[in-house]
């Protein structure tokens, strides 16, 4: 049996709920519409998570389980990358 690819797509998910227009085409946030598509390939094991989750949705434990991180940013990334920084934990590229 060939092991999945685990992809996490992260995204700020701030824009979607800023903006009604954004919402309207994203109502369950740009992460869910990049993931959407990757999830209907049987070989690929596909999360998301956002910029309000606990540790941003980045923990050790969620990256230890990632094997490549789709990331998305567009209006706050940078205040939470610099953060997580300091303390560590930001995704290594």
């Amino acid at each position: 049996m060939t092991e999945k690819t685990r992809i996490l797509v992260w995204g700020e998910y701030r824009h979607e709920k800023k903006n009604p227009k954004v919402a309207a085409i994203y109502p369950d946030g740009m992460h869910e519409a990049i993931a959407a598509p990757l999830r209907r390939d049987p070989l690929l094991e596909v999360s998301t998570a956002w910029l309000d989750q606990p540790s941003h949705g980045l923990s050790k434990e969620i990256l230890d389980a990632t094997d490549v991180l789709v990331w998305w940013g567009h209006i706050a990334a940078q205040r939470g990358i610099r953060r997580d920084r300091s303390r560590g934990q930001a995704p290594r590229a």
